[in-house]
């Protein structure tokens, strides 16, 4: 596959707060876990990957409005971490991937990335 999301690596982080411009919007951020196919290839132990944290303008249905939006208003690249951990010392497929956001405010993020420590289901996390 050469474009599109890796499996089990989409769209996994979202934050949503009311808009600075305007009493009636809030803006959404979307965060993907990992790069996608044509973004480059996932993290190893020596390089991070380049995913995508994505913005979008919300209007909420109203009087005016008959139906809710959302609109797409730009997007940012994020590099997660290189892998801490060797080839050796996992006992399963290792990933790490970005985990979570949250919006401080209209410029700043908080973003969780979680690497797979001891295998499938029992991850780890660290804040950056």
């Amino acid at each position: 596959q050469c474009t599109g999301h890796r499996p089990f690596h989409g769209t996994h982080a979202v934050s949503i707060f009311p808009s600075a411009s305007s009493e009636q919007e809030y803006t959404m951020i979307v965060g993907y876990q990992a790069a996608l196919y044509q973004d480059g290839p996932t993290p190893s132990e020596f390089q991070g990957s380049a995913t995508r944290i994505l913005y979008y303008t919300l209007t909420p249905e109203t009087e005016k409005n008959e139906t809710a939006t959302a609109k797409y208003t730009k997007s940012y690249r994020y590099d997660t971490s290189k892998l801490t951990m060797k080839s050796y010392q996992k006992g399963s497929k290792h990933f790490n991937a970005l985990f979570g956001l949250l919006a401080i405010n209209e410029t700043s993020l908080l973003v969780a990335e979680c690497e797979d420590f001891l295998g499938f289901g029992r991850a780890g996390t660290r804040t950056i």
